[in-house]
């Protein structure tokens, strides 16, 4: 059964369908996946190696405590990430990767069994995880991208807006008096309230302007 991420989990897709619709075949996106996946091979190589010399495994998750382990779907913070945020963070990624380890990470040069001279194992660590984090989120918009027309079509079973509104206290009075409410309520309420208006099948426009 498919993960409804428009609507029951609590980890939300960021969408912006006029500009990532073929996010996947774009230069930069090829990058980061090819990158993400020379990143797996070099840190695999490396630990083959360290295997042979009887050195333990350079660990690309971090250890956790059983606490952190157990996955919470929190509505108050959803997890966003789009074509422009996965796009932003690599082209930060880019422009701080010592050049050691860009020469390898995206190119067709042979991958070396061992950690650059110029940098500690921590850092080659710390950078890896960096550029892997990215390749996965990558990797789960290619997902994304192959079945956005069935999360579109799921767009009305978003609770959201009836969850954010149903927990402002006296909310009925208030929306009453809305002309009254100061502007950092209005921002809050008008997206919510549209939203639950294009839901009982009235266009945005229409929504926008009662």
């Amino acid at each position: 059964m498919r993960f409804l991420i428009l609507s029951l989990s609590l980890f939300f897709v960021h969408t912006n369908y006029a500009s990532s619709t073929d996010f996947i075949n774009t230069p930069t996106a090829k990058k980061i996946l090819k990158g993400g996946e020379r990143t797996l091979l070099w840190i695999q190589k490396i630990n083959e190696k360290r295997q042979e010399l009887g050195q333990p495994p350079l660990l690309l998750t971090e250890e956790r405590s059983s606490d952190d382990n157990d996955i919470v779907f929190d509505m108050d913070n959803p997890y966003f990430y789009s074509p422009s945020s996965i796009t932003r963070d690599f082209k930060n990624f880019s422009s701080k990767v010592p050049q050691a380890f860009n020469n390898h990470l995206f190119t067709e040069s042979k991958l070396p069994s061992h950690v650059p001279k110029v940098m500690s194992e921590k850092k080659f660590i710390s950078i890896a995880r960096e550029m892997i984090g990215i390749y996965h989120e990558c990797l789960r918009w290619k997902r994304v991208e192959e079945d956005l027309a069935f999360y579109t079509s799921k767009k009305n079973q978003d609770i959201r807006s009836y969850y954010l509104l149903k927990r402002e206290k006296n909310l009925e009075n208030r929306l009453k008096k809305f002309h009254q409410l100061t502007q950092h309520e209005k921002e809050f309420f008008f997206p919510l309230l549209v939203d639950l208006c294009t839901k009982a099948n009235y266009s945005k426009k229409h929504c926008s302007n009662e």
